[in-house]
């Protein structure tokens, strides 16, 4: 979706100079005109900014198909960002779009660990943690009966899903422990990943994956602001969360 952002109408004033003599006679008092009320045009409606929109919704809106976006960074021990230092400032943005340029410069306090298992982080600074994944689409070329949970149920239990040569199944994103999601006929399903790449053309899937975290920044102006994990990495000072408990994250003791 793209984001339309508002003009600046400049207006141009004119001031009227007076001569230094005045008349000798005065002039007849013009008539009076009656003004015409000005015409206001009603502006289309415009589109929502990234401000305007859920955290997902944001991400959406710069990836097209053939990207999956969902809440949640993959992994059975997920990566976080650890901040090991004083004074480190993390280049960030004010939307999530992938090539746009950084314009924010995002101070974060030391020990804060920004990691969606670290809640009282995550409360305190309104984390948001989501993963745009890039799909694959592959062939079926074993016939199989797979064990799936479709995302619009509501029932805890699965249900079978019948495979066979010659269909297409798209991954489209992984949770952990194998498990991930997949779409085929229009459907997304959650199911175990590595039983199915038995059945596939190939039981490798690598695909590029931008991990976002919309957070909010150690300035005066609580500034919001997006960073990318393997972004935010790079920043001197910064350090992939050490995690010893399955779960629990917490931020670093000063």
């Amino acid at each position: 979706m793209k984001a339309l952002y508002p003009s600046l109408i400049a207006l141009a004033l004119c001031a009227c100079g007076q001569t230094e003599t005045p008349p000798t006679e005065t002039p007849a008092e013009p008539p009076a005109v009656e003004a015409e009320a000005p015409v206001v045009e009603t502006p289309a409606e415009a589109e929502p900014v990234a401000a305007d929109l859920e955290p997902l919704d944001a991400v959406d809106a710069n990836y097209d198909e053939s990207w999956f976006v969902d809440y949640s960074w993959p992994g059975e021990y997920p990566s976080g960002i650890s901040i090991m230092e004083d004074g480190v400032v993390i280049p960030a943005r004010s939307t999530p779009n992938p090539d746009a340029e950084f314009d924010v410069s995002c101070p974060i306090e030391v020990g804060a660990t920004l990691h969606q298992w670290n809640e009282a982080r995550v409360t305190e600074d309104d984390l948001h943690f989501i993963a745009a994944t890039e799909t694959i689409s592959q062939n079926v070329t074993t016939a199989a009966t797979l064990t799936v949970w479709p995302f619009e149920s509501e029932a805890e239990e699965p249900v079978t899903l019948d495979i066979a040569p010659g269909d297409s199944v798209t991954v489209i994103r992984y949770y952990g422990e194998g498990f991930g999601a997949i779409r085929m006929d229009g459907v997304n399903y959650q199911t175990d990943l590595m039983e199915l790449y038995e059945y596939l053309e190939e039981d490798e899937t690598y695909v590029d994956e931008h991990k976002w975290v919309l957070a909010t920044c150690d300035d005066a102006d609580s500034t919001r602001a997006w960073m990318r994990l393997d972004e935010a990495l790079e920043t001197e000072g910064t350090l992939d969360t050490l995690l010893t408990e399955y779960g629990v994250a917490e931020d670093i003791p000063q």
